[in-house]
């Protein structure tokens, strides 16, 4: 039989006799339970009747309502006393008998009693009696009781002595039934168990020649087997051990080895806590760049190796460091003597498998000479920027000039057009004039006048004279055509001369408001622009379709609106050569955009914009046009931002027309 069906038969045999003494306890102990409860309710009983008794005397001594309401009412709780009594014998049931039929009997007394005190018909000898037989009922109903308790603590005793000597009994035989197993599994287990621990202690003395000798067929058996195995084992791993610790050694000759490199290198590093802020190890480079010996820098507070103004950083370098396991960063540290110096740092956490924080390793770099030569390039570049700014302001002016003399150019041929027309206008006059019929008109009304005293056979008779009257109604009608010519051409050469005046009215006041701001109406701005522009749009047969919403006006340098219109307007102008002369059109629109900016909006079908240079149309320098400057779209960025606003491209490529829009900032006035 193996050591598990043994241990298993004797777990069970525990249980049985567990089964066995739980249930002996139960039953005393239920035993003792009815005993007491009984013994409890007869204690209950006998302080009832006691009470009654007292109550009685009472009310003999003082008999009022009072009294007999309190009897009354103890009586009528006597009554669940007497029917929780339990018993069993015979003798306990003839004692429970009697206090009953002397306690009916009792209360039929007392109600005697009670009615006679309250002055009824009985007389004073028949109360002296009935208060004889109460008292007498209660006496043997104490007496009843008494002899009840006796009964119940001699069965309580009973009880007590026969559970006591079950319990002496049975725990000696459990106690012979443990000795004998505990012999049995000794001998079964412990024994052989006691040799391996001998065998044990031998491999503890690095012994490991001898030999296990088991036959048992059991567990110790088997462990035994199984414990010659792993000797086998351990004999061979022995020397697998002595080579790890050679390994081992030339691993702490390598840390040795490093540690000397730590020690002597000249970067300065620092070895942080895992969770704290605090300096573990230190190396000699960064306690000689703090002004420190390394002994004094362990242990301390990375705050205090921070300048104040870097300190509150502290907690994000850490925490960037664990999120990244490398992080670099610029700050600045402060020395033992108070000096505060810029350092770069290399923060690097070391992380076990599981990805807990080690340790982290800071490899410092003192930046004085860098930070130096950064702010002398830095100055360099401002003294460069102000120089490019000022040779930017020298090209906004040159820009400015172009754009102005491109203005003037275009007012010129305007102006020349113009006197063009009115050129051509005054010929027409002077030709109207000349082949004019009044030199026919005055030789008729001579010979008229000469044929005055016969004028009327002169009309009638005379063959010139006849035709007289017809040639007067086509002169007429000859009259009335060069009068309208000459209205026409007269007109023509008032609005011509209206146009030059305007021109140059729009150019001076040009002129003299480079700088003035005022408040102005977008298209009447917008209107004076396509002004100078007019002639050119004529010629070259281009529509102008307007698209205008009535917004208040805008505090704006009407010069430099002026300007940038002029110049989008010759763009689109150069932009439509290309298209036929039925399919040239602009389209300005003037409106407001869903924030209250006041936006100008001029769009074309001309040939459009590659995209790829939409990202490029404004920088300086930057043209499409053949003999282009650059300077055009440049300046009207410029012009744009100094006023707040923006200036914005759009177009779909090549063929496809483009649109400018110029957006103002919102400070209309109504």
């Amino acid at each position: 039989m193996n050591i598990s069906t043994k241990l298993h038969l004797n777990t069970i045999f525990s249980l049985f006799l567990v089964l066995i003494v739980g249930g002996i306890l139960w039953f005393v102990a239920l035993e003792v339970s009815k005993s007491t409860q009984k013994n409890t309710a007869v204690e209950e009983l006998i302080e009832g009747i006691f009470e009654i008794n007292l109550l009685t005397q009472n009310y003999i001594r003082h008999p009022r309502q009072q009294m007999i309401d309190q009897w009354n009412m103890r009586y009528e709780s006597f009554a669940g006393l007497i029917s929780n009594i339990m018993f069993f014998s015979e003798s306990e049931k003839s004692l429970v008998e009697e206090i009953k039929g002397n306690y009916k009997k009792l209360g039929i007394l007392f109600k005697d009693l009670s009615r006679e005190s309250k002055g009824e018909l009985l007389g004073t000898e028949f109360i002296e009696i009935q208060e004889g037989q109460i008292l007498a009922r209660l006496h043997s109903m104490i007496s009843s009781a008494g002899h009840l308790k006796q009964i119940r603590h001699q069965e309580m005793r009973s009880i007590q002595y026969e559970s006591g000597l079950g319990i002496i009994v049975l725990v000696t035989l459990i106690a012979f039934l443990i000795t004998i197993n505990s012999f049995l599994v000794n001998r079964s287990i412990a024994v052989p168990i006691k040799n391996l621990k001998e065998k044990v202690e031998q491999i503890r003395g690095d012994n490991f020649d001898f030999q296990i000798e088991e036959d048992r067929n059991d567990e110790t058996g088997h462990l035994s087997q199984s414990f010659g195995r792993m000797i086998e084992r351990l004999r061979r791993s022995h020397d697998s051990l002595q080579n790890e610790i050679y390994e081992r050694k030339k691993a702490d000759e390598t840390i040795l080895q490093w540690e000397d490199i730590f020690k002597l290198t000249g970067q300065p590093i620092v070895v942080g806590d895992s969770d704290t802020p605090y300096i573990k190890i230190v190396n000699p480079a960064f306690a000689k760049m703090m002004g420190y010996t390394t002994e004094e820098l362990i242990g301390k507070h990375l705050e205090e190796v921070y300048a104040p103004e870097a300190r509150p950083n502290i907690p994000d370098y850490m925490h960037s460091s664990n999120k990244k396991e490398h992080h670099h960063y610029e700050s600045k540290q402060i020395r033992k003597d108070g000096s505060i110096f810029p350092v770069s740092i290399m923060l690097t956490t070391v992380k076990d498998p599981l990805g807990k924080v080690k340790y982290r390793i800071a490899n410092i770099d003192d930046i004085t000479e860098q930070k130096a030569t950064e702010d002398e390039l830095e100055r360099r570049v401002e003294e460069r920027t102000k120089k490019i700014k000022k040779m930017q302001q020298k090209l906004i002016q040159s820009a400015q000039q172009a754009g102005m003399a491109e203005i003037a150019s275009g007012i010129l041929h305007n102006v020349g057009n113009t006197l063009n027309s009115l050129s051509v206008s005054s010929e027409m006059i002077t030709r109207s004039l000349k082949d004019s019929e009044l030199p026919s008109f005055i030789r008729v009304n001579q010979m008229l006048d000469s044929n005055r005293n016969n004028l009327g056979e002169f009309l009638t008779q005379d063959i010139k004279g006849k035709q007289i009257p017809n040639f007067y109604n086509e002169l007429g009608k000859v009259f009335m055509g060069e009068q309208e010519l000459l209205i026409k051409e007269s007109e023509t050469i008032n609005r011509l001369v209206d146009l030059i005046k305007e021109v140059i009215r729009t150019q001076q006041e040009y002129a003299v408001s480079v700088r003035l701001e005022e408040e102005e109406i977008l298209h009447q701005v917008v209107d004076d622009s396509l002004l100078l522009q007019l002639n050119s749009f004529s010629t070259y047969k281009i529509k102008i379709i307007k698209n205008y919403r009535a917004i208040p006006p805008i505090t704006i340098q009407r010069s430099k609106l002026i300007h940038i219109l002029i110049n989008l307007l010759n763009n689109a102008k150069d932009a439509l050569q290309g298209n036929a002369p039925e399919n040239r059109q602009i389209i300005i629109e003037i409106d407001k955009t869903p924030e209250g900016e006041s936006f100008i909006k001029i769009q074309d079908n001309g040939q459009g914009i590659l995209k790829e240079e939409l990202s490029n149309i404004f920088a300086y320098g930057y043209t499409t046009k053949r003999g282009g400057h650059g300077f055009g779209l440049h300046t009207s960025a410029i012009y744009m931002q100094e006023m707040n606003g923006r200036i914005e491209v759009q177009s779909e490529g090549i063929g496809k027309g483009a649109s400018f829009t110029l957006t103002l900032p919102c400070q209309s006035q109504n």
